[in-house]
């Protein structure tokens, strides 16, 4: 999660083993690096993560998430899990 100005973002980080299972799905429009607007991405990872059953994670700004959205826990090292 990051701010850009003013605006909240995610950019989706696959792990490569994923992005291979995506694409031989036909979910080749998925790529690792990008950014989208936060909710956007949340609702992609949370899709992705369901089609490959591979846990996600949040991590950076904590300052882009908004109470209203649920509680943030620490997940492992890898970042944040939304309840």
């Amino acid at each position: 999660m990051r701010w850009n100005g003013s605006k909240p973002e995610g950019v989706l980080h696959i792990p490569t083993a994923i992005c291979g299972e995506l694409r031989r799905a036909g979910y080749d429009q998925f790529e690792t690096g990008h950014a989208y607007h936060l909710p956007m991405a949340v609702g992609i990872a949370v899709t992705l993560s369901m089609l490959t059953y591979t846990p996600w994670y949040l991590a950076g700004d904590q300052s882009v998430w908004t109470e209203e959205w649920g509680q943030m826990h620490p997940g492992d090292a890898s970042g944040f899990v939304a309840h």
